[in-house]
């Protein structure tokens, strides 16, 4: 109900009220009941405009209060999901970072993941990977001993197997070889 639609009903109630107080004044003798008969027709008048007045603010909270609600819930929403993506993408390089120690020791000195942010049915998606690759941090095969590595200066491309990592990357997560890039220091 609108506000015009609870106004009009509460005049209309108004109305047959004041016109039945008007044949209870003519119908009853005067005396002592008469008095008794205005109390009552005034205490009318009160419900009436107090039952209106109450839909008028039952009506105004019941609407204003949960788009309020909606709202903050909406923000609340879109700042978990946020920090869940964070989350996911931290953890994701994590584990590319663990299977790089695992596939060889190759020395991939960092992890960068994209995450799909748009709202739809790819949010959450990893979009791409980078493999930040160092030749000469001289990483550690799980359990065994430093290895040396070589690096010449007219050398180009990342070293041997990070090709072949990229690809078992691209394979392990799903994605097209393409989604996943190397990047040598």
């Amino acid at each position: 109900m609108t506000r015009v639609e609870i106004l009009t009903g509460m005049v209309k109630q108004l109305l047959v009220l004041a016109v039945l107080a008007l044949f209870l004044e003519l119908l009853l003798p005067g005396g002592a009941l008469r008095g008794y008969v205005q109390v009552v027709v005034g205490l009318l008048f009160v419900v009436v405009l107090l039952s209106s007045a109450g839909d008028a603010l039952r009506r105004d909270w019941g609407t204003a209060l949960p788009a309020l609600a909606i709202g903050r819930g909406e923000r609340q929403e879109a700042a978990n999901g946020e920090r869940s993506l964070e989350e996911y993408r931290a953890g994701l390089a994590r584990q590319i970072l663990g299977l790089a120690r695992l596939h060889g020791g190759l020395p991939v000195a960092g992890v960068e993941v994209e995450l799909e942010r748009e709202e739809g049915a790819r949010w959450g998606r990893i979009r791409e990977i980078r493999l930040v690759v160092d030749p000469g941090a001289g990483a550690t095969p799980a359990g065994g001993p430093v290895r040396e590595v070589t690096v010449s200066p007219t050398r180009e491309g990342p070293p041997a197997g990070v090709g072949e990592f990229a690809r078992v990357v691209a394979g392990f997560y799903h994605l097209a070889p393409e989604q996943v890039r190397v990047t040598v220091r």
